[in-house]
């Protein structure tokens, strides 16, 4: 079985190289899905290269530190605001 990728649906990650990429799948596309699903069943080498994409990506955006400090930053906001309510 042979596939052909749907440009709308397959997109860069704006941080990586332009050989590497993802496949988005929009909300109740449910035959694209399939496709996608299909196509990583089928080739081991490409469900590689995307999960350490996923990887990256996920470390990239939710990283302990990251993570932490936005949780600080989210706080303070919070603190700022209580005192703003009491003066």
């Amino acid at each position: 079985m042979e596939y052909q990728l749907l440009p709308p649906m397959l997109e860069e990650y704006p941080n990586k190289s332009n050989k590497e990429k993802l496949f988005l799948v929009s909300i109740g596309d449910s035959i694209s899905m399939t496709q996608y699903i299909q196509m990583l069943l089928a080739d081991d080498n490409l469900r590689q290269q995307i999960g350490l994409q996923a990887a990256a990506i996920a470390q990239d955006k939710f990283s302990l530190e990251l993570m932490s400090n936005n949780y600080l930053n989210w706080h303070q906001l919070i603190i700022a605001l209580e005192k703003g309510r009491y003066n």
